[in-house]
C-alpha cells in the first residue's frame, strides 16, 4: 500500500486531535496527592499553609536544579 493510499483513506481532523491532546492532558496532569498532600501536612502534621508553601517551593526549586543538571 503507497503512503498516497493511507493519506487518502485517513484525512487530518485537527478536530479530532485537538479534543484528544485536551484529554490527555487533563488525565496527565491530574493529580489528587497534591491536595491530600496538603490535608495531611497540616491536619496532621500541624503544619500552616505557609510552612506547606514553602516546603513545596523548596522541593520545585531543587528538582528544577536537577533537571538542568541533566
Amino acid at each position: 500500500m503507497s503512503h498516497d493510499a493511507v493519506t487518502a483513506a485517513r484525512p487530518f481532523r485537527a478536530d479530532r486531535n485537538l479534543r484528544l491532546m485536551l484529554w490527555f492532558t487533563l488525565v496527565a496532569q491530574f493529580q489528587p496527592h497534591l491536595a491530600i498532600w496538603v490535608v495531611y501536612l497540616t491536619d496532621y502534621r500541624h503544619l500552616t499553609l505557609t510552612q506547606v508553601g514553602i516546603m513545596e517551593a523548596l522541593f520545585w526549586g531543587v528538582k528544577l536544579i536537577a533537571a538542568e543538571r541533566d
